[in-house]
């Protein structure tokens, strides 16, 4: 008889502790050559099997294969969420550090708004005052929310004497406001307690947060940068308004600076610590980087072929699409259903090349919609499915975990 270490001589059997029910695909394999894997089975039980039992994977049949490879999908989204949400997420063993450390307890405290009712009142307060900064970045474009300090004519009469250069057009009034009004004392003293604040409260998560690069590759933490620099070299240039009025280039930075200030609201963004569902959203568009990219790209190929099949169906038609370049901006509002309305095909040929130009971006935008719709419900169900676990968890009682392992090992030594 042929022996191996699963033979037990005393009796003169072989004895495999494996499971049972599973045994018969391994049956099942000798009698049809195939691994025929049945609904409801984990996949990573039968990987075992086939591991053990040394069946190549390759014997699965073609009709299971999807089933069996299921279960690394489930692992892989898993894998995923719990890395998004640990990154933020704190556990007891982040809490009782916190308390040793300072930097540690100011860190949470600054970042993570669930770890205690002070960071929940912060986040509150940070909020709020990320909406009003966001609010008075309108104000700065209102003109009854400025106070008027010079007229045009008096401003490029009293700086030409002066010899310097104004770059003013005095037929643009939105030119005109930003140039002969200023903001009331008030708003500009708010405005800087703003900037400092957000400044300060930077450079603090910055010392304190447990990884420097971490810290720094994260997208809110390098808009917060671009926005802070922004901030501060506007407030500069206002101290120096000679040196605007007098250069071209720092004309153009003072005017990019107070631009950026409409990246304030990207702020508010910080919310998602708080928000599970939120996080999910994040991670499903981040998830369905490829296929966005790949359907952006599709995209505009498609518009610049529509671009100039409008120009083409349009040639006899002497007032509409000069060249191809005016008809690629006519295909994007049209296959994105815009329809500006401005520019549009008057021939019949240029009429049914607007028609498929519709109907195709109607398929290319509704592609991935339906990734991210799904890549959403399939995080968002796990992620509701890890969180009901842990909480079934942490309400069981601990002496009852404690007695079920006790009979568990008991049982099993008696084996």
């Amino acid at each position: 008889m042929w022996k191996c270490a699963k033979f037990y001589a005393l009796r003169g059997f072989y004895f495999f502790d494996r499971n049972p029910e599973l045994f018969n695909i391994i049956l099942d394999f000798y009698r049809n050559n195939e691994v025929h894997i049945p609904s409801g089975t984990c996949g990573s039980l039968v990987e075992k099997e086939l591991e053990f039992w040394k069946i190549p994977f390759e014997g699965i049949a073609e009709c299971c294969r999807s089933r069996f490879l299921n279960f690394e999908n489930e692992l892989e989204t898993i894998k995923k969420i719990k890395h998004a949400f640990d990154m933020h997420n704190t556990t007891e063993l982040g809490v009782v550090e916190a308390k040793q450390s300072w930097f540690n307890w100011i860190w949470l405290f600054l970042e993570e708004p669930l770890t205690s009712t002070p960071a929940k009142v912060y986040n509150i307060i940070y909020i709020l005052v990320v909406v009003l900064s966001a609010i008075m970045a309108f104000l700065f474009t209102c003109e009854e929310m400025r106070e008027q300090y010079i007229d045009i004519d008096t401003l490029i009469n009293v700086t030409t004497a002066a010899g310097f250069n104004v770059y003013t057009d005095r037929n643009n009034p939105k030119d005109v406001l930003h140039a002969t009004t200023i903001l009331p004392i008030c708003r500009y003293t708010l405005d800087r307690c703003f900037l400092v604040f957000f400044t300060l409260e930077y450079f603090i998560r910055l010392i304190v947060c447990p990884s420097k690069i971490e810290f720094l590759k994260n997208w809110l933490n390098i808009m917060d940068l671009i926005l802070n620099v922004s901030m501060w070299t506007r407030f500069c240039l206002e101290l120096n308004m000679t040196l605007v009025m007098n250069s071209y280039t720092a004309a153009w930075i003072f005017g990019m600076s107070y631009c950026m200030i409409s990246l304030r609201l990207i702020r508010i963004f910080r919310i998602y610590k708080q928000y599970l569902e939120l996080r999910v959203l994040l991670l499903s568009l981040k998830t369905s980087f490829k296929e966005l990219l790949l359907s952006l790209v599709t995209f505009i190929v498609i518009s610049a072929l529509f671009a100039n099949f409008i120009y083409y169906a349009e040639f006899q038609e002497p007032s509409t699409f000069p060249s191809s370049f005016s008809g690629l901006l006519w295909s994007v509002v049209t296959m994105t259903t815009v329809g500006y309305g401005d520019v549009y095909p008057k021939s019949t040929p240029g009429k049914i090349v607007g028609c498929i130009c519709a109907i195709c971006g109607l398929l290319i935008l509704a592609m991935p919609i339906a990734i991210i719709a799904t890549n959403f419900s399939n995080y968002y169900q796990k992620m509701k499915d890890i969180s009901k676990f842990k909480k079934k968890v942490n309400s069981s009682p601990k002496q009852n975990r404690i007695s079920g392992n006790a009979v568990g090992n008991k049982a099993f030594n008696n084996c």
